[in-house]
Formats: structure tokens, C-alpha cells, sequence
């Protein structure tokens, strides 16, 4: 990402952060999987995650999927995708079901999906929820959508990994927004806040799941 935007940046700078700090440490992060659950939309300044994301993936060598419900926003990653010369891929399914039916053990996930209600979504967006999920924007929904994709992490994860969950802060010592439910799931399952700021979170598991390095396999 570029400086100059770094007030504006999303929750894909936090895991962008650490994973450029644990290649410096020295860890390698030669085809170690990354999974966005939630790809990008709209080119808006601060954020367009997809394509920062699978840059960095495609410069270290790692595995990069990209998951949408939507099929507008899978065929957008999908050209996004094709710019690199890796096995990049952009799936069209619900991120928790994709999640939960998942053979393999992801080692950084980015969850930034089902959108919570902030009042200001457009007529179009909420057609598109409508006409894919059956039902428009709801906190409710929002919140259980990550809560399921955190219950799969917490067996699927793969040791020392790291989940960063975006729109997530606290208000009056309470998680609020998409990660509500799932972040004090994770905590009672024993993985650690790393870092807290830009409106995410990311944690990795404690130090009794998985070895010393915090991002290793």
C-alpha cells in the first residue's frame, strides 16, 4: 500500500503488516495459503484488498483464493487475478460455507464479508444481498456469517496462523460490527489479539496451539 494512504487503509494493511515483518524476521512465506473471504467490490481509495493482497502473495510465493457470494465481484477478482502467473483463484460461494467445507488448512485469513448495517448502503448493494443471500443487510446476520466462518478457523487454521477481521473495534470494552461474535469466540479459543487499529483486528493462535513463531506451519 502507499503511505500517503495509510489513514485510510484497511484491515488488509494490518495482515499485510505482519507478514512483511515476519519475512523480514526471516520466516518464509513460500506457498503458505492466504484466503479473503469477501473480494473486493469498488475501486475505493484505502482499500481494493484483492489486488494488494494477491501482489504480495504473488511476490512471495504464496497461495492466494479470493471467495464472494456475489459472482459480479469473483469475475472482477478473477481479471485482478489473471494479471500474475500463478494458480490464483477466485471463487463464487458464501465465504462460511466455503470455509466449513475446506480440505485444507489456510495459514492467513482475511475475513471482510457480509457487511453490518451502518445505514448508508446503497439501493444496489442491497439488491445484490437481496438477490444472493435473500435477505438485505442485517447486524444480525452480519455478525453470525463471521461467527460461522470463526468456528471453522478455529479447527482448519493452520498452527501460528493469523485471521484478520476487518470493521471490527471496541466500543465501551465490547467487540462490535463484522466481528462481534467471532472475536470473543477466538479468544475463548485461545488465540491473541496481535494488533488492533484501522477498524480490524488480527490474531494469531496461542502459544499453546501452535510453536513459537507466531506465522509458522
Amino acid at each position: 500500500f502507499h503511505p500517503e494512504s495509510i489513514l485510510s487503509e484497511h484491515g488488509h494493511a494490518l495482515l499485510l503488516d505482519a507478514l512483511r515483518k515476519a519475512n523480514e524476521g526471516g520466516t518464509s512465506l513460500q506457498n503458505k495459503l492466504l484466503i479473503e473471504v469477501g473480494s473486493t467490490r469498488e475501486n475505493v481509495p484505502g482499500q481494493g484488498s484483492t489486488a494488494k493482497l494477491a501482489e504480495f502473495c504473488a511476490r512471495h510465493g504464496m497461495r492466494f483464493i479470493t471467495v464472494d457470494m456475489d459472482p459480479h465481484n469473483t469475475k472482477a477478482a478473477a481479471r485482478t487475478l489473471a494479471q500474475y502467473d500463478h494458480q490464483f483463484q477466485a471463487v463464487t460461494q458464501k465465504g462460511e460455507n466455503f470455509l466449513r467445507e475446506l480440505q485444507d488448512n489456510p495459514n492467513f485469513v482475511f475475513l471482510d464479508a457480509y457487511d453490518f448495517d451502518h445505514g448508508k448502503h446503497s439501493a444496489l448493494r442491497q439488491n445484490r444481498y437481496t438477490q444472493f443471500l435473500g435477505a438485505e443487510i442485517s447486524d444480525a446476520a452480519c455478525h453470525k456469517m463471521h461467527l460461522d466462518c470463526a468456528e471453522s478457523l478455529v479447527d482448519k487454521l493452520a498452527p501460528g496462523g493469523l485471521v484478520c477481521i476487518d470493521d471490527t473495534w471496541q466500543e465501551q470494552g465490547e467487540w462490535t460490527a463484522k466481528g462481534k461474535l467471532a472475536v470473543p469466540l477466538l479468544l475463548d479459543k485461545g488465540f491473541k489479539i496481535l494488533e488492533a487499529r484501522n477498524r480490524a483486528v488480527i490474531l494469531h493462535r496461542g502459544e499453546q496451539d501452535g510453536p513459537e513463531s507466531e506465522i509458522s506451519s
